[in-house]
């Protein structure tokens, strides 16, 4: 069975280091929408196949019902009264449907949706932002 690489994940890693070194009294926090189809183990078998996936079925009922929305950016932060979504994205990687509904919805609502690709795409949104350029305090 082949092995997927993730190619966002270090990405989104370092995004998020950066925000909270730049920005330590915003609110940052991320999104793990995808963490019950990335359930592991069991076997391999068709029926151990079929397992899995009623259980990953099950896991995405559930946390859907408790708020869970599909598409919700990967990381996400709150800072002087503004809302920012940072969708992280690979090279050549694209949104999907339902990200671009909830781009859709956080503009309308006057936040800050933008798809990143680096610390430097993140640079340049905060630049955009000249409001929230002066920080001070620290979340305690």
């Amino acid at each position: 069975m082949g092995r997927n690489v993730d190619r966002e994940g270090p990405i989104q890693k370092a995004c998020y280091k950066f925000l909270c070194t730049q920005y330590p009294r915003a609110l940052i926090f991320s999104v793990p929408n995808e963490l019950a189809s990335k359930v592991g183990g069991g076997d391999y078998t068709p029926a151990g196949k079929i397992k899995r996936q009623r259980m990953i079925r099950n896991v995405q009922a559930r946390a859907k019902e408790l708020g869970m929305l599909p598409g919700m950016s990967d990381l996400c932060m709150l800072l002087d009264g503004i809302f920012y979504a940072f969708e992280v994205k690979a090279e050549g990687n694209k949104q999907q449907d339902n990200q671009n509904d909830v781009q859709a919805v956080t503009e309308a609502n006057s936040g800050v949706y933008a798809v990143v690709r680096s610390i430097d795409d993140i640079k340049e949104v905060m630049k955009a932002h000249p409001a929230v350029i002066e920080h001070r305090g620290t979340i305690s």
